[in-house]
């Protein structure tokens, strides 16, 4: 049975993996460019789904409270009115955490282990000196080697999103994530402290054309004159912004190379489901070696999931009409937002018509993805 593994990226995803990996007794090299803990611009809500693998990753220990701010669901606005929110499931609850922070707990998490090797400061750029069994890309976005290896692929979509994001000072009352929609446009208010607070943006560059140094707070204005209470009196630090995102690999796997996170797909931030994807296919990977095509059925599974409910998203932030509709569909069948959360979190509660419905919708999309494909 294989036993060695190399991560290349130290992010959530890299150390969430290395540490399902450690568990199941493999052997785990972790290569990182940088050194931990690691920032990087993200939105920083995680599902509830994602906060149930945290829990059993057992970094929690190395967190204090003050450290996060679960949140019970999501809360739809429009032109700063509220159009609908919704609770998860049976209470569950989702967890807002920085970046910083949730790394940081990873890292340190990673060093209850005799079997996984971090590797700061290093970073690969030729895989052939390294003669572990499997290779896990968790490069990001834009990783370097699935570059080398000439499997990078465009995402079909005729749009140019970016995003931006900022912190700060502000205590936030909400116990719900905030989804502000505008036209071609979307915020999110995210607390996650007691007293601090992130906005991040996301648009469609070809629709919207920031401009100038202080291209964020014009934003805020044109689009959102209701957030006039985020300042840059206010922010902690700067703004970051990120994007375009419309990359993915072309497959699952290719030999000993596995893709994971952001380095196998990443659609849009529009769902909050990034970290959440990372964190089940990590959970996935430790099984691995055990039923290969397996894995391969059920990323596949995820992935569809999540690009069925990101591109339904994106028709809502694009078309005013079809926006219109869905929040009036929401705001007449008080069963139906929550329903759309439980699919969209892919929760262990899908009955088996669920399950086949995201199935028929999956044929039509991420044809590269599917089990029995092989480059």
């Amino acid at each position: 049975m294989e036993k060695r593994i190399g991560i290349i990226g130290g992010g959530p995803c890299g150390l969430a993996c290395a540490i399902e990996l450690a568990q199941k007794g493999f052997d785990v090299d972790v290569y990182e460019k940088k050194n931990w803990p690691i920032y990087k611009v993200c939105g920083e809500g995680i599902m509830p789904s994602g906060h149930e693998i945290l829990k059993g990753l057992g970094i929690f220990k190395y967190l204090d409270q003050s450290d996060f701010r679960e949140f019970e669901g999501i809360e739809y606005y429009q032109y700063g009115i509220p159009a609908t929110k919704a609770n998860f499931e049976k209470n569950k609850k989702g967890i807002a955490i920085s970046r910083i922070k949730l790394s940081e707990a990873l890292f340190l998490r990673c060093g209850d282990f005799s079997n996984i090797k971090l590797h700061p400061y290093t970073e690969i750029i030729d895989t052939k000196s390294l003669d572990h069994d499997r290779i896990i890309l968790c490069e990001g976005i834009r990783g370097k080697i699935k570059s080398k290896l000439n499997l990078g692929s465009s995402i079909n979509q005729n749009r140019k999103r970016m995003g931006a994001h900022a912190y700060f000072n502000i205590a936030w009352a909400n116990k719900f994530i905030e989804l502000h929609w505008g036209e071609n446009i979307e915020a999110y208010i995210t607390p996650i402290t007691s007293n601090k607070t992130q906005l991040t943006i996301l648009w469609d560059e070809n629709k919207v054309k920031p401009r100038g140094k202080n291209y964020y707070f014009s934003i805020l204005k044109q689009f959102f004159p209701h957030l006039s209470q985020f300042t840059i009196d206010k922010m902690d630090g700067r703004v970051s912004s990120y994007g375009p995102f419309n990359t993915k690999s072309r497959c699952i796997q290719y030999g000993r190379y596995i893709f994971a996170g952001d380095d196998l797909y990443f659609l849009d931030g529009i769902t909050g489901e990034g970290i959440t994807l990372s964190l089940k296919q990590a959970k996935l990977l430790s099984g691995l070696c055990f039923n290969e095509e397996n894995y391969k059925a059920k990323v596949f599974n995820h992935i569809s999931n999540y690009e069925l409910f990101t591109r339904l998203s994106l028709l809502k932030s694009s078309y005013r009409n079809f926006r219109r509709f869905g929040l009036n569909l929401f705001q007449a069948f008080d069963k139906l937002f929550p329903y759309f959360l439980k699919l969209n979190d892919g929760t262990e509660e899908l009955t088996r018509k669920e399950k086949f419905i995201i199935k028929i919708f999956s044929i039509f999309i991420n044809k590269d993805y599917r089990p029995n494909s092989i480059l």
